[in-house]
């Protein structure tokens, strides 16, 4: 009986083996647009050479230009496909010089922390950062003619043009969020990729931030912005999924979705989960100093939902990269 569940867990395990080494020759080269959920570093390194005070995210309360306290879910799903290469930044790789060779396991972010789905806009009045029409354009110059079939791209972007839409003064309509996105999809297509990994947005007025803006001002507070929040990420996700459809009528395309609505759904179960995290009070404060940015432990994180005002942990991010991983299996 022993014997007979030993070669069972040997099989097993050698049968996932040989699945991730073939997702791994599947997916050759790893692009990754996106905003600060998976950014690996690329403001940090644009606001390291801006003259703000300090760079964004601060180091001593974010992991290695992540925004969390560990790697994010792109990285955490390139890896477990079994690649021993890093999701590097796209401006820690001198983009002007860049060429996109096949079969050489490369994994290149995009994403800026902060952006929004159109070509860019400014975070919180300090920077400017590039946004997911911006970033696709990007690799559209570095593309040039390199082949790039075999590439799986990773496009997760929406958030922040609802979040910011507070800031503005102003309501911004889902489909024109959704057509961003699909714009960006029918121009990684027309590049060549044929391959897309493509999450939902999770329910946003279940962020802390989202709180924080709605009462604000105990006097005068608008609860009505969750439920317009709340709204807007069920409306985004129904046409993100109905696009995705259209999108999938294209020759030889295959598109992965993630439904991480439901996964956070999931692991939200008590409403004293919904709270800013340890790392917060800097990174959305007026200013940022050394002060109000002062050294937060990255295990603090451990067993909560939240880092700080909006962003997961990376154990979160993790449950993130598993069901990836899952969709692309399937």
């Amino acid at each position: 009986m022993k014997t007979s569940m030993l070669r069972f867990i040997l099989f097993t395990l050698i049968s996932l083996q040989l699945s991730n080494s073939a997702l791994a020759e599947n997916n050759q080269n790893f692009y990754v647009f996106g905003d600060s959920l998976s950014d690996t570093g690329n403001v940090y390194i644009q606001t390291s050479a801006s003259g703000l005070p300090i760079p964004v995210p601060p180091q001593k309360r974010y992991f290695n230009g992540r925004f969390s306290n560990g790697p994010n879910a792109a990285e955490q799903f390139w890896k477990s496909l079994g690649k021993s290469s890093k999701v590097k930044p796209i401006l820690a790789l001198s983009p002007e010089k860049l060429t996109l060779k096949p079969n050489k396991n490369l994994a290149i972010s995009f994403a800026y922390g902060g952006s929004e789905t159109s070509f860019g806009n400014s975070v919180l009045g300090q920077f400017n950062v590039t946004g997911l029409l911006g970033q696709v354009g990007m690799f559209k110059v570095i593309k040039n003619d390199s082949f790039v079939e075999n590439s799986l791209a990773f496009v997760w972007s929406g958030a922040n043009d609802y979040l910011n839409q507070f800031g503005k003064g102003i309501v911004i309509p889902t489909e024109q969020v959704v057509d961003n996105i699909s714009k960006s999809i029918r121009n990684l297509y027309a590049s060549g990729i044929r391959r897309f990994l493509v999450p939902n947005l999770p329910d946003l007025s279940e962020v802390p931030i989202a709180n924080f803006i709605a009462y604000q001002d105990p006097a005068n507070p608008h609860p009505e912005i969750l439920d317009l929040l709340s709204f807007q990420t069920i409306d985004h996700n129904n046409r993100l999924r109905i696009e995705l459809r259209e999108l999938a009528k294209l020759p030889k395309i295959k598109i992965y979705k993630v439904d991480i609505y439901s996964i956070t759904k999931s692991l939200i179960v008590r409403d004293d989960q919904v709270v800013a995290g340890p790392a917060a009070g800097c990174l959305y404060s007026p200013v940022l100093t050394q002060d109000n940015c002062s050294i937060v432990p990255f295990d603090a994180g451990n067993g909560l939902i939240f880092w700080d005002e909006i962003h997961p942990t990376t154990e979160v991010h993790k449950v993130f990269a598993e069901a990836m991983l899952d969709s692309i299996k399937n």
